[in-house]
């Protein structure tokens, strides 16, 4: 995973919500989705919880952030 991706996950964590997290970055919805789930296959386990309202870090995830 870049550096880059990581800064990307804690915006995401930050704002709760994909679509913000994408306007902030000045990138697009669909790419940022793409190096979450990326990410996500990476690492072996999913890093957030997405609902209808956003998203919500998952206790993995939270501890991936943490490091």
């Amino acid at each position: 995973m870049k550096l880059e991706h990581f800064h990307y996950l804690l915006k995401i964590d930050q704002l709760h919500s994909i679509s913000a997290a994408a306007r902030a970055l000045h990138i697009s919805q669909t790419t940022l989705s793409s190096i979450v789930n990326a990410a996500e296959a990476e690492l072996g386990f999913p890093i957030f919880q997405r609902a209808l309202q956003g998203v919500s870090t998952t206790a993995s995830g939270q501890r991936f952030m943490e490091l």
